[in-house]
Order: C-alpha cells, then structure tokens, then sequence
C-alpha cells in the first residue's frame, strides 16, 4: 500500500479510507470529510486542516 495524493485522485464516497494531513495527523474518514476540509481556506492568522494524501485500510493481521 502507498499514499495516493488527493491532487491525483480521490477514494470511492463510501469507502473507509487512511488520511493523512498538512498537520501531520493520520486517522480515518469517507470522501465527505476529505471534501470538506479541502473546502476551507487558510489565512495568516487561521490555518485550515487539510487532506493532502490517503490510502486505503490495510487488510487487518490473520490470527493464528
């Protein structure tokens, strides 16, 4: 799995999906929120979070 910028392309809207951001967090979303904050505008006195990348979940470890 590699981190797929949201300038190349975006995941499927009802896919469950990494996100990473321009501050540096990772956690989990849907296409909606990716939207969404990109939808915001940063000014010098308010930065905005951002998606910048994502990927898709990986495949949870099998038990033995």
């Amino acid at each position: 799995m590699k981190w797929i910028s949201v300038k190349e392309r975006l995941p499927e809207s009802d896919k469950q999906v990494l996100i990473h951001t321009n501050f540096g967090d990772t956690y989990t979303c849907r296409l909606p929120v990716i939207l969404s904050k990109n939808a915001r505008i940063s000014t010098k006195e308010l930065k905005h979070e951002n998606v910048t990348h994502w990927m898709e979940i990986p495949e949870p470890p099998k038990q033995r």
